[in-house]
């Protein structure tokens, strides 16, 4: 019995090993949503890293992570890193491409809990009929796979555990914009 539960074993684990090789080298998980503010007001919020404490998923409340940003946080190069987060593990963030009121691009470096370099993208337009009112933010990311986070992803659906954090980011994104102060100009002062 013990040598035909172990032949079972083997063949078992030898069918999960060749299905998860199997299983594509790239992932993309992507969600969207209609925020109540023009693509102006939710590029600023996105386009600066201090503000996505305003809004981030990963933002609130884990007291114990590190928080390092460059000191240019918005645009170009801007960089977020941080460690002993119960979260997000650690890693780093660093804004690529910066296309205003459009699209934003990072480079997504984690170390912990597993090290893997991922892009992560904010497509920004107006949304149909709001004449500019409003704004379809589409949230990605985008990665190459390892053979255990192929097999992590077998047992807890990446898009499930990420789309649902994207989901929460983006319902946050829109209580963020509608708080955000209204843009005023000329700036001057009253003598």
């Amino acid at each position: 019995m013990t040598g035909t539960f172990l032949i079972f074993l083997y063949f078992f684990l030898g069918f999960v090993a060749i299905y998860v090789v199997l299983q594509p080298e790239r992932f993309i998980v992507k969600r969207s949503a209609v925020i109540n503010a023009p693509p102006k007001k939710v590029f600023s919020l996105i386009n600066d890293l201090k503000k996505w404490k305003d809004w981030s998923p990963w933002a609130e409340g884990d007291a114990t992570a590190q928080i390092l940003y460059t000191k240019n946080t918005v645009g170009y190069d801007a960089q977020i890193k941080w460690s002993h987060s119960k979260k997000a593990g650690a890693g780093s963030m660093t804004l690529v491409n910066s296309n205003p009121y459009k699209e934003i691009r990072f480079n997504l470096d984690l170390i912990r809990p597993f090290k893997s370099a991922n892009e992560v993208i904010f497509s920004l337009s107006p949304a149909e009929n709001s004449g500019g009112a409003k704004t379809l933010v589409v949230w990605s990311i985008t990665g190459r796979d390892t053979f255990i986070s192929k097999f992590f992803n077998l047992l807890i659906s990446r898009d499930k555990m990420i789309g649902k954090q994207f989901e929460e980011g983006l319902a946050n994104l829109d209580l963020a914009a509608q708080k955000e102060p209204r843009f005023r100009w000329p700036f001057y002062k009253k003598h």
